[in-house]
């Protein structure tokens, strides 16, 4: 990521953070009973509570539950989290709480169709669908 993105102000985001860990615990728990919807909500409330903890003792105390729910899922947070990268407890600069792509998220939902085509196709079809909208 380094190479990419450069620097050490670079976060992850953290909804890409909890579809990982969200398929982290399907796997770990693929074919056990005992995890339905709300073992699995259960975790995802736990990874919430640690990514959004203010204070070193919610982040400490939050860390130590998910290590007492499942120490399988607590340890691929340690090994494998990059938990610096996307805990606002622990990532060194200023974080601006939940940051969101919606324009982006709008647009590409506006352009579903037109996506599939070469970038002249795309952008002529784009125009027209401005016009169109601003008639």
């Amino acid at each position: 990521m380094r190479g990419v993105f450069g620097g050490e102000r670079h976060a992850y985001c953290y909804r890409h953070i909890k579809e990982n860990f969200s398929a982290q615990v399907l796997k770990l728990n693929r074919g056990k009973r005992k995890v339905g919807g709300q073992g699995r909500q259960n975790a995802l409330d736990l990874l919430d509570a640690i990514a959004y903890a203010r204070l070193d003792s919610d982040f400490n105390t939050t860390m130590e539950q998910m290590r007492l729910f499942n120490q399988e899922l607590y340890d691929w947070l340690i090994n494998h989290g990059d938990i610096e990268r996307w805990a606002m407890n622990k990532f060194p600069f200023k974080r601006w709480d939940k940051i969101t792509t919606n324009l982006a998220e709008s647009f590409n939902a506006w352009m579903v169709k037109e996506r599939r085509h070469n970038v002249a196709q795309l952008i002529h079809e784009h125009h027209d669908k401005v016009a169109k909208k601003m008639y």
